[in-house]
């Protein structure tokens, strides 16, 4: 997927089927002065790729030890799944 094959709308319907939420909450501290709060995010495989679905634009991401090596696992997942998709076709 490319950046401009996604709109503001297919954000709003992305973040309404993966329950993104909004951002705003600092679950571990605010890490900056322009720190927006938590993003929540999804993580699936699709057509034989990995695709990771943030409910906006993100720029930079601050993850505790314990979200990255979650995300760390939950990549690897994500990864095998879509190898076997690719194979499949």
């Amino acid at each position: 997927m490319r950046n401009r094959d996604f709109t503001d709308e297919n954000f709003d319907t992305l973040r309404k089927v993966f329950d993104l939420g909004q951002p705003g909450q600092f679950p571990d501290d605010q890490i900056a002065i322009n720190d927006q709060g938590e993003a929540r995010y999804n993580v699936t495989a699709q057509n034989g790729r990995v695709v990771l679905v943030f409910p906006k634009p993100i720029s930079i991401a601050g993850l505790s030890v314990k979200a990255a090596r979650s995300l760390s696992r939950l990549l690897a997942q994500r990864a095998n799944e879509a190898a076997a998709q690719a194979r499949k076709k």
